[in-house]
C-alpha cells in the first residue's frame, strides 16, 4: 500500500481463480506505474477464489491491499466492495487477464480531465482485438442490443469491457446506488451514471484474449439478461435517484 496520503490512482482487480496469471498481472502494473511516479494502491477481491489464486497474490503483501470475499458472489460484488473502500483521486477496475493492457491507463487519465467516466470499448472504430470469438461478440453485441431496449443504454458500443476508470466523485455516486453483483453490473453502473448526468466517454482499446476466462458464455448470458430486468425495475422505482 501507498502512504497515508491519498494515492492518485486506485487499481482494483476482482479474482477468482486466477493463481496462474495473478502475479504477472501485479507485477505489470506496478512497473509501469512506479516507472512512471504515479503514487498509486493496488486493490485485489478474493471473490471467493481457489488457495493458489490467494497464496500468489499474498506473496506481494503489504504492496497490496488483499480483500477477502468469500464465498464467490459475482464479479459485480467484488469489484464494488474494492471501489468503495479505494482512496485515490481515479479509481480504476481492470479485469486480472490485462486483456485491455495497463499502459491503456496513461491516455485514459488524460481525457479524463474534463469528463467522470472512461471506458474501454473493444467496438468502436480503431479498436484492436485479439483472440474475441465469435460466440462472445455476438453476445456481447447482442446483451448491448438488449440493454438499449430495456433500460435505454443507447449510444454506448461496449458496456461490458473490463476496463473503466472513474473520478472519486462519480465513482462514489455509482458503487454506492449500485445492487447488481454478476456480469451485468457494467450496465448498471452506466445507468446510474446517466441518471446523474455523469460525463461518460467510451474509448477504443487495443484489447487481447487471455487465455482462461470466469465468463461462462450461456449462462452468465441468462444471468445478465435477468440483471438487466433487475435494472429495469430499480429504475421504474427510481431507486438510482
Amino acid at each position: 500500500m501507498e502512504s497515508a496520503t491519498q494515492p492518485y490512482l486506485s487499481v482494483v482487480i476482482p479474482m477468482y481463480r486466477e493463481g496462474n496469471r495473478i502475479a504477472e498481472t501485479i507485477y505489470a502494473i506496478r512497473r509501469f506505474l512506479d516507472a512512471r511516479a504515479i503514487t498509486h494502491e493496488l486493490i485485489l477481491v478474493d471473490d471467493g477464489s481457489d488457495a493458489p489464486t490467494r497464496h500468489a497474490a499474498e506473496q506481494f503483501s503489504p504492496f497490496i491491499h488483499l480483500t477477502e470475499r468469500r464465498p464467490n458472489r459475482g464479479k459485480g460484488y467484488a469489484v464494488r466492495q474494492g471501489m468503495l473502500i479505494a482512496r485515490g483521486q481515479y479509481l480504476l477496475f481492470s479485469d486480472a487477464d490485462l486483456a485491455v493492457p495497463i499502459e491503456t491507463i496513461s491516455d485514459f487519465l488524460k481525457r479524463i480531465a474534463d469528463r467522470d467516466i472512461i471506458i474501454a470499448s473493444r467496438f468502436l472504430p480503431n479498436a484492436r482485438v485479439q483472440g474475441l470469438t465469435v460466440n462472445r461478440r455476438f453476445l456481447g453485441r447482442a446483451f448491448n442490443a438488449a440493454a438499449a431496449v430495456l433500460v435505454g443504454m443507447n449510444g454506448i458500443k461496449d458496456t461490458q469491457c473490463g476496463f473503466k476508470l472513474f473520478h472519486r466523485a462519480a465513482a462514489n455516486i455509482v458503487f454506492s446506488r449500485q445492487t447488481v453483483s454478476g456480469f451485468g453490473f457494467d450496465v448498471e453502473l452506466l445507468v446510474i451514471a446517466r441518471k446523474h448526468g455523469l460525463r461518460v466517454q467510451e474509448i477504443p482499446v487495443v484489447w487481447t484474449a487471455g487465455p482462461q476466462s470466469s465468463l461462462r458464455i450461456f449462462r452468465d448470458s441468462t444471468a445478465m439478461c435477468r440483471e438487466l430486468l433487475s435494472v429495469r425495475r430499480n429504475l421504474n422505482r427510481g431507486q438510482y435517484t
